[in-house]
């Protein structure tokens, strides 16, 4: 069997990247590729991934997923839709608290639009709430400015 090289292994992980969460990053990146697709086309829609990724290595990281990963893309998106419903449909029913562990680069109360501020919570990493909050002041220009809907 041949041994890998970082050359030779497009697909090796390397855990030495020091601020934001790759996986954050890689996800918002995907939620991002899926919410660009025509509206009877995809699956979810999240109109705050572009924020937090480099839309300059979007295609990048969406070919690195497909080869490294496959179906990881389109787990990711039915995760999020999953989600997005299940939140909107438990706040019909009545939830009044919601926590979520690892919310990463996720907008889920701004995009289910279900909650407010005071009801729903993101517990990450210090580093990427820091990201989130400094993020959100652009995003209202940005969705004006956007043709997502």
């Amino acid at each position: 069997m041949e041994q890998s090289t970082p050359s030779s292994n497009p697909c090796r992980i390397i855990h030495a990247r020091k601020g934001p969460s790759q996986t954050a990053e890689g996800v918002a990146a995907l939620r991002a590729a899926e919410s660009m697709l025509p509206e009877d086309e995809r699956i979810c829609c999240d109109p705050y991934a572009i924020c937090f990724i480099n839309p300059a290595r979007l295609t990048e990281v969406i070919v690195y997923s497909e080869d490294c990963f496959p179906g990881l893309r389109n787990t990711i998106v039915a995760r999020v839709r999953y989600f997005d419903d299940t939140i909107r449909a438990a706040v019909r029913n009545g939830l009044e608290q919601l926590v979520i562990m690892g919310a990463g680069y996720g907008m889920i109360r701004e995009r289910t639009g279900s909650m407010n501020s005071k009801d729903a919570y993101g517990s990450s990493r210090s580093i990427i709430l820091i990201l989130k909050r400094s993020k959100k002041r652009r995003f209202r220009k940005f969705l004006a400015d956007s043709r997502i809907t």
